[in-house]
């Protein structure tokens, strides 16, 4: 499997960011759009197997990495440090607290091994977040409905990298379907024409990318959602996410839209061992639905290795 990058750019308002899962799912409907049941059903059951024909992560700010989510990478509190460097960081430490992102080449150089200062860190644009007011209509009397006011909540980001795993036979495939989930939209109201985006290269789509592995590596991080399994090791620091699903498309549409609730990694999450040699971990999570008894969700995570000192208690 190869490592590619897909460069992407926000046309309308989404109502979520870009999720490694949620993606994922996208990129099946148009599988079953494009080449039909039987090739999905082969995709997913070579996942359930452990033998994914794609990973992605989620989607980052352009020229980004998530922040890891544990390990001594950092200068701030190094005992070189004065008492009135020491003062001044304690000003803005509510600031650092908040960076959930790390330029490239300081991801670089943590991967490595050296420690930088988040303080002086540079950090991507925010994204635009506004509301939107809607009016649900009575559909016997053709008018709005009294009390039917609500607002959604909608976030432009700027442009964004999402990382893709990929078998070289799947290339050409993934290709195809990326192109048709850029027309439909990604995530809540694509219906509606929310989460519509361009790619950068819409004749290439992917570019294979090579991230700097440092030579023996202690530790590696994710840059997906992740379900561990029993195999990764014990030794890390994550973030949590509970992922409350839904059901895309024809069966979002029919029955109970609603997944059950599902615990996941967000992307950063550290593990102290040897790295996976085939540049993934995690699972896919099934018993999701008592509607849809064949329904999946992605938990599976591009990997990258790397050198980040384990915290002390870790050490």
């Amino acid at each position: 499997m190869k490592l590619y990058r897909i460069g992407v750019r926000m046309l309308s308002g989404s109502r979520s960011p870009v999720h490694s899962d949620t993606l994922f799912g996208s990129v099946c409907w148009a599988l079953l759009y494009l080449e039909g049941e039987d090739r999905l059903k082969s995709l997913l059951q070579s996942c359930i197997e452990r033998k994914p024909a794609f990973i992605f992560s989620d989607g980052f700010p352009r020229g980004f990495l998530p922040r890891p989510a544990g390990g001594n990478y950092t200068t701030e509190f190094s005992e070189s440090r004065s008492k009135s460097e020491i003062i001044e960081f304690m000003k803005t430490a509510k600031k650092v607290k908040k960076i959930s992102y790390i330029p490239l080449d300081d991801m670089s150089r943590i991967f490595k091994g050296e420690k930088i200062s988040l303080g002086d860190s540079r950090q991507p644009d925010e994204a635009i977040v506004h509301m939107t007011a809607h009016n649900t209509i009575d559909r016997e009397t053709g008018t709005s409905m009294k009390g039917g006011l609500y607002r959604e909540i909608y976030r432009w980001d700027g442009d964004i990298d999402i990382y893709a795993l990929v078998a070289e036979e799947w290339v050409p495939s993934l290709k195809e379907c990326l192109k048709v989930v850029s027309s439909w939209g990604y995530g809540g109201g694509a219906s509606r024409g929310r989460g519509a985006f361009q790619l950068e290269d819409e004749y290439n789509v992917m570019s294979e990318v090579n991230f700097d592995i440092p030579e023996n590596p202690n530790a590696f991080m994710t840059l997906s959602r992740c379900i561990p399994t029993q195999d990764m090791p014990v030794r890390c620091q994550y973030r949590l996410d509970v992922k409350l699903g839904r059901f895309g498309k024809e069966r979002g549409k029919a029955g109970y839209p609603f997944k059950r609730p599902l615990l996941m990694l967000e992307p950063g999450a550290v593990f102290w061992g040897d790295p996976p040699e085939c540049g993934w971990c995690g699972t896919m999570a099934g018993d999701l639905s008592d509607e849809y008894n064949d329904a999946l969700q992605c938990g599976m995570s591009i990997i990258l290795p790397c050198k980040i000192e384990p915290p002390e208690w870790g050490a």
